[in-house]
């Protein structure tokens, strides 16, 4: 997992309080560049969606932000050729981002 990284989520009244997103089938989809996010939001259709762009400074307070709304983890798209995508906890993620400091 490489900082920075462009996180997508539901907008709000998408995703009304109380509702766990851990506990659909949806995730917080995390892309590696620009170009692999536009490209899947061109081609899934997601509704109203949230585009946040996440590094190292802004990754903590999002992810208890993710945690209060119900996540434990986001699917993050490693890049290369094909459509890679890791289901990573947000304990791991947290993980990560002490380690690259």
């Amino acid at each position: 997992m490489h900082f920075p990284f462009w996180l997508v989520t539901p907008v709000p009244d998408e995703n009304p309080p109380g509702t766990r997103e851990s506990g659909s089938q949806w995730l917080p989809l995390a892309f590696s560049d620009a170009e692999r996010m536009a490209k899947h939001l061109g081609t899934e259709p997601t509704g109203q969606c949230e585009v946040r762009l996440v590094n190292r400074y802004s990754a903590t307070a999002i992810f208890s932000e993710l945690r209060e709304r119900g996540c434990d983890a986001i699917c993050y798209d490693f890049g290369g050729d094909g459509d890679a995508h890791q289901k990573i906890s947000l304990d791991d993620a947290m993980l990560q981002l002490a380690k690259s400091d």
